[in-house]
């Protein structure tokens, strides 16, 4: 069992006879100035999308790094992961998104326009944050937003098989597959690990059985997880480090 999700275990057998929080396993690793988006894969492996070239590093529980270019991409907008297979990368200047395969080699593309931001898979469709609309979009039918923000979409997607949630720190909100979308009032940075909903708040993450304090390492305004949410990163535009919990 990874050492997060043995924390995880304590944590909530902490939380139920009101005892003191086991130490989580923290990493805490430089990053890019020019950090876009960051994410894990199942087995904790880390994807740093970054502005500047080569966009994509990847960071492996090994040790190993690897970086791709991704010619294709002018200024990235957003990543997501595929299971297993690869990734997607929306250009924010292009107004496309590109598949890549696990050796980032270019397998497809779809039209995302409106400066496409974050994005993520919802059931069979590619869903994308649009900044000049300030709206979510579908790619299947990218004319009438799915949703309205009340900002510019500067934030992040987190999906499961059956919803996604968008987040940005001042709201956040739940989309069902098929459904409409919820408003979730609460304040924070919110994100799906595993049918879990996290929310990154000020200096903690909270869910329903347990908080987690990180104030003593960094301040983040980003948080995701890998697929089973056995691993879990946090991280800000821009910054210059990311908190890997793993």
């Amino acid at each position: 069992m990874p050492l997060f999700a043995e924390f995880l275990t304590a944590a909530v057998l902490a939380a139920s006879l009101a005892i003191p929080l086991p130490t989580p396993p923290f990493s805490l690793q430089p990053c890019p100035s020019d950090l876009v988006d960051a994410e894990l894969d199942p087995a904790g492996n880390l994807y740093l999308l970054r502005s500047g070239t080569p966009h994509l590093e990847v960071r492996y529980i090994s040790g190993e790094t690897m970086s791709f270019d991704l010619p294709e991409v002018v200024l990235p907008g957003g990543l997501s992961l595929e299971d297993r297979w690869g990734w997607w990368v929306s250009d924010e200047i292009g107004g496309v998104s590109y598949r890549y395969d696990d050796s980032g080699v270019v397998v497809d593309s779809i039209p995302t326009p409106g400066r496409p931001g974050d994005l993520c898979e919802l059931g069979f469709s590619i869903m994308y944050v649009s900044r000049d609309r300030g709206a979510l979009m579908n790619a299947d039918s990218p004319v009438h937003p799915v949703l309205r923000f009340s900002g510019a979409g500067l934030g992040q997607l987190t999906a499961s098989s059956s919803e996604l949630i968008y987040s940005d720190g001042s709201e956040s909100f739940l989309l069902p597959v098929g459904g409409v979308p919820i408003s979730l009032s609460e304040r924070g940075t919110r994100a799906l690990a595993a049918g879990t909903d996290l929310l990154l708040r000020a200096d903690s993450i909270f869910t329903d059985t347990w908080v987690l304090d990180v104030s003593t390492v960094a301040d983040f305004t980003r948080i995701s997880s890998s697929p089973g949410g056995q691993y879990m990163v946090l991280w800000s535009p821009g910054g210059e480090g990311v908190l890997l919990l793993r």
